[in-house]
């Protein structure tokens, strides 16, 4: 296990360092004079970072003590931690705050990073050791008029149990559910045409629009929508039943057969 207290380089920084150590490899082939040493010093110096600096391998003794200290570092960190709402919004006393947590709490983190890196050599994720990840929320659905960004409030984190009022029952979702289908549209237009004719016979004409006249012209025109929709849905139907209809059977060879 490495110290604690020292810098540990992460899965991207190792590979940069192989990279670079394959480069100056390949250059000491040609290179001659001033040019060979130069190169030789910066291998051997990546050579050392990557030798020194990078996690090892542990034991599993070792893993669950630094389990243990990742939990109880990250708990004493972030428990004075100004909230994500706080850094956000910047209200009055917010960056000596912020300050203040830095300064107590700036040697631990540093601890906490190598704990973290010791334990995810491996791991790709370049927030691997970053402690904003942590960071408490806060009160993010507040309206603080005393903050450079005031913010918006919202009831996002009210649970359902609590909610006080009924649910809305024209929200997007709700719209979504009412989309023309094949039924809907068929029950539309039957629905439609049936109230013309009803209208029609029991309505004397009175020069409006529509088959009894009464209608008015708004009236007619989302008739006259309705009726073509259901009408392009049943059309629509109609020539997918019948592209059906003229597919072939296929016949299936006798070696394929299920008895």
């Amino acid at each position: 296990m490495r110290d604690l207290k020292q810098n540990l380089l992460r899965w991207n920084q190792r590979e940069l360092l192989h990279r670079d150590i394959e480069g100056y490899t390949r250059s000491l082939q040609d290179a001659k004079g001033p040019d060979r040493a130069v190169l030789l010093n910066r291998k051997a110096r990546a050579e050392k970072q990557l030798a020194t600096q990078s996690p090892e391998q542990l034991s599993g003794s070792e893993k669950d003590k630094l389990n243990v200290l990742e939990k109880k570092l990250r708990a004493r960190i972030t428990e004075n931690m100004p909230t994500d709402e706080v850094m956000h919004k910047n209200p009055p006393g917010a960056i000596d705050w912020n300050d203040r947590w830095n300064r107590a709490n700036k040697n631990l983190i540093q601890v906490w990073k190598n704990v973290r890196l010791q334990l995810n050599p491996d791991s790709q994720d370049r927030d691997i050791a970053n402690i904003e990840r942590y960071r408490p929320a806060g009160a993010t659905g507040k309206m603080r008029a005393d903050a450079q960004i005031p913010g918006a409030m919202h009831y996002f984190d009210v649970p359902e149990e609590n909610w006080p009022f009924d649910e809305p029952q024209n929200t997007a979702a709700k719209q979504a559910e009412r989309v023309y289908n094949e039924q809907s549209a068929e029950e539309d237009v039957e629905a439609a045409l049936v109230s013309s004719q009803q209208e029609n016979a029991e309505i004397p004409s009175k020069g409006g629009f529509g088959p009894s006249g009464t209608l008015t012209f708004e009236e007619y025109q989302s008739l006259q929508e309705r009726l073509a929709k259901g009408r392009a849905v049943k059309e629509s139907n109609r020539l997918a039943r019948k592209q059906i209809d003229e597919v072939e059977p296929v016949e299936v060879p006798e070696e394929l057969q299920v008895e």
